[in-house]
């Protein structure tokens, strides 16, 4: 209990002492959010408050790492979490100079927080960015879809446009066991997945596709307008009706 001591000592000469004690009380901390699924790219505000009668440090740390420190009773840290900081750690933690922090139970105000961002389907074919390739006439071909989502992708489909046809697959990787100029076209892979909100996010990749090889192979004339391709299929074929 806080308050005055007195000791005396009965004597002639009266002679006594005091000393003051003040109890302090464990910080009670509070924080937020409690929500912690969110979109990529979406502001996050993090707030720690803390309640005593010895006023302190609140510090924010991300991974162990000190983001933030305010001397108050709250702390509020606000910043915009990318695709990078999903599985980040977030923490508040109560500090005092004057009192030694094993004084306290628990110098965290809660366990941490493990950050779940969400964000759409980043897409590559056979893990790079390449928009086309040359293959060697009779040689095998694999292309791989490779996704990073979170959530995993729900659906993912290749769509490949050659001079003779348009062909849809929902393998992850597809092969060709002998290319040849049939397989001259357009290898687009397309993949979605669904936030927490409900909102559907897509990606694709696509690349070109030629051989070399003793035959000479003419290439669709859709090449030129990748990523656009069935449009002007489209366009074309809607031209020679209004034509005729």
């Amino acid at each position: 209990m806080s308050g005055t001591y007195d000791c005396s000592i009965l004597s002639t000469s009266e002679e006594y002492t005091s000393a003051e004690l003040t109890v302090l009380d464990p910080p009670q901390c509070s924080v937020s959010p409690n929500t912690t699924v969110i979109s990529d790219k979406e502001v996050v505000i993090f707030t720690c408050s803390v309640q005593g009668n010895l006023l302190g440090d609140l510090v924010w740390l991300s991974n162990g790492e000190e983001i933030s420190r305010r001397t108050a009773e709250t702390n509020e840290y606000r910043t915009t979490l990318k695709k990078a900081d999903n599985g980040a750690r977030y923490n508040c933690r109560y500090e005092n100079q004057t009192v030694p922090s094993h004084s306290w139970p628990n110098p965290s105000c809660r366990e941490d927080i493990t950050m779940n961002v969400q964000y759409g389907p980043d897409v590559k074919i056979n893990g790079t960015n390449k928009d086309e390739i040359t293959v060697l006439e009779g040689k095998r071909v694999s292309l791989e879809c490779v996704i990073d989502a979170n959530p995993q992708a729900e659906s993912h489909e290749w769509i490949i446009s050659t001079k003779d046809e348009t062909v849809v697959s929902s393998n992850l990787t597809y092969y060709i066991q002998r290319v040849g100029c049939k397989d001259v076209g357009i290898y687009e892979c397309i993949a979605s997945n669904r936030f927490h909100d409900g909102t559907i996010s897509t990606g694709n990749a696509s690349l070109s596709l030629s051989v070399q090889g003793p035959t000479v192979c003419r290439a669709p004339t859709f090449k030129l307008a990748l990523g656009f391709h069935f449009f002007i299929v489209l366009v074309t074929a809607s031209i020679m009706v209004d034509s005729a």
